[in-house]
């Protein structure tokens, strides 16, 4: 067993890596699904530095625990260590027994290789698994490495974009950063991808905004926030102008309906919020948010401040008129009139 601080930051993770991978065992967790794979990965690569892919063995979804702990007791083809990666792992739909096996596994490890355990919340209910909690504190127990991943903020994803920017030889400043963030997404794979495709458009200077509009793709997201930033401010021709852009490019139009009505949503919370004097966090909470919509939030409260509760209310009950209209054969144009009549609320 391994001496040493038990629930790991990401830098101390990324030290850990570099050190060699000092851990028995590892357990990885938390709502950025990139991220977790990339350090997943990371872990497996310098575990098996020596032996290469042959060490690697990898476990989706459901499993029995005896497929584990049979890899584990494999010896690495070329005397180094093998690295187990288990991802996603049932825990809550697995049997009592094949929990228990897992508990003990955990419990009594003692093993030369290498174990990881991944958890992504949008696969997995990481904060109602009461046994996802309960391996939490058996590694905890053991001083292995549990590391909680969370979804990158708009502020880390333009710093990460920045000095992507510099190695690459191109200067990328905060505010265009935070712009590329906005008309893309907030999807670390996502924003590498955007900003490869910007260096090699680019190759040397500054980008700006203008580049970003003529080589990145706006994300289906940013488009729908735009129509809703149009309706809010009682801009019927650009809203429907941008709507139908979207219907041009076949986004499916119950998908247009239902980022609209998250956006309200978003702000009747906020205003919830502002009348009972609750925290950004609070919010979060109460309204069980997933963190990487916070800055969602952050962008309603700025439209809370400027409606009314009531109308809010009235947003809210005409959107949800039009659910099964959408879904039916007029739905371009049921939409389109929602739209409109949201607008009227104003």
């Amino acid at each position: 067993m391994i001496e040493g601080d038990v629930m790991l930051s990401e830098l101390d993770l990324k030290r850990d890596i570099k050190n060699g991978c000092t851990k028995a065992a590892y357990l990885l967790y938390g709502d950025d699904s990139y991220l977790i794979k990339n350090y997943s990965d990371k872990i497996s690569e310098k575990v098996t530095e020596t032996g290469g892919d042959f060490d690697i063995i990898k476990f989706d979804n459901d499993i029995e625990i005896s497929d584990i702990t049979d890899a584990l007791l494999q010896f690495s083809f070329l005397n180094g260590r093998k690295c187990i990666v288990a991802s996603n792992i049932a825990v809550d739909d697995m049997s009592a027994e094949n929990f228990s096996k897992l508990k003990e596994l955990i419990k009594n490890y003692n093993y030369d290789n290498v174990l990881v355990l991944t958890f992504d919340s949008n696969v997995i209910e990481v904060k109602r698994s009461s046994r996802l909690k309960t391996l939490i504190s058996l590694f905890e127990n053991n001083s292995f490495a549990v590391v909680n991943i969370a979804h990158k903020t708009k502020s880390e994803l333009s710093s990460m974009l920045i000095k992507g920017a510099e190695k690459r030889g191109v200067l990328l400043s905060k505010q265009t950063a935070d712009f590329l963030v906005d008309y893309c997404s907030d999807e670390i794979n996502i924003l590498v991808n955007e900003l490869e495709k910007l260096c090699s458009y680019k190759q040397s200077g500054e980008i700006t905004k203008e580049d970003i509009f003529s080589v990145c793709s706006q994300s289906f997201e940013s488009s729908i926030y735009n129509i809703s930033k149009y309706i809010l401010l009682k801009d019927a021709n650009n809203a429907l102008l941008l709507l139908r852009r979207l219907i041009d490019q076949k986004v499916p139009i119950p998908a247009i309906y239902n980022e609209i009505c998250s956006c309200f949503l978003d702000i009747f919370y906020c205003k919830c919020a502002e009348i009972a004097r609750k925290k950004d966090s609070d919010i979060l909470q109460d309204f069980e948010i997933p963190s990487n919509r916070a800055f969602r939030i952050k962008n309603a409260k700025n439209s809370a401040r400027r409606i009314e509760l009531y109308s809010l209310k009235n947003i809210i009950s005409t959107a949800l008129e039009f659910d099964a209209a959408i879904k039916g054969n007029n739905a371009e144009t049921e939409i389109e009139i929602m739209v409109i009549n949201i607008i009227s609320c104003l």
